[in-house]
């Protein structure tokens, strides 16, 4: 099998694993790619990966060769070695909650990102994460909660504004707590998504008239 050797290349995976957004509420199956990101969401690389030892960085390039062929099982039984022998690696248990979640394994994933947290906290990328979590298991106070500190670690995390702009106007039913977020997301991401801009929109005019 050939090994990524790329470090970026890992953690790009690993976002990728961790940051998608489906819109159904259903865990995918182990045969299904990693979820589609919420609305077009873009994905982005983790700004600061912790520091690994060479033997780490190889296991773990070998565990995301493993996952890119959505070979969950095997993926999650080098992970558990993986984890047995550096036990407060957190992006080791972050990417075996990416792996419980992709075995139908609710449970077991949101304890495992929240050991990872424990052992790395303030990771905005894992935050957002577990807001989609709990936001797909209509757990919506919690998702809040989740976005809200993903953002207390790290406001220029776009997606978060994006993600609980989302959870503000479709599921609480609160658009003009929206609309910030909304426009915050969109300047950090340059301002040229027109997408976003006509979300803003409909949703501006459809706050005024709630407003009327």
């Amino acid at each position: 099998m050939a090994v990524i050797k790329s470090f970026a290349g890992m953690w790009l995976l690993l976002l990728l694993l961790l940051a998608g957004c489906a819109t159904t509420g259903q865990p995918p199956s182990p045969a299904q790619p990693p979820p589609s990101t919420d609305r077009g969401e873009s994905q982005q690389l983790e700004s600061m990966p912790p520091p690994l030892d060479e033997a780490q960085r190889q296991a773990l390039d070998t565990v995301l060769e493993v996952m890119r062929a959505a070979e969950w099982q095997t993926a999650r039984e080098l992970l558990q070695e993986l984890i047995a022998a550096s036990p407060g690696l957190a992006v080791a248990h972050a990417n075996m909650g990416t792996i419980e979640w992709q075995l139908g394994h609710a449970d077991k994933a949101e304890q495992t990102w929240l050991r990872a947290l424990e052992l790395r906290p303030g990771w905005a990328a894992l935050y957002n994460r577990l807001g989609f979590f709990y936001r797909e298991q209509a757990r919506f106070e919690q998702a809040l909660a989740m976005y809200q500190q993903a953002l207390a670690s790290d406001d220029t995390y776009a997606r978060s504004h994006r993600n609980l702009a989302i959870l503000y106007e479709l599921y609480l039913g609160e658009g003009e707590k929206a609309l910030p977020h909304y426009r915050r997301y969109l300047e950090l991401v340059g301002g040229e998504e027109r997408e976003v801009q006509l979300w803003i929109a409909d949703l501006e005019q459809r706050v005024k008239r709630g407003r009327e």
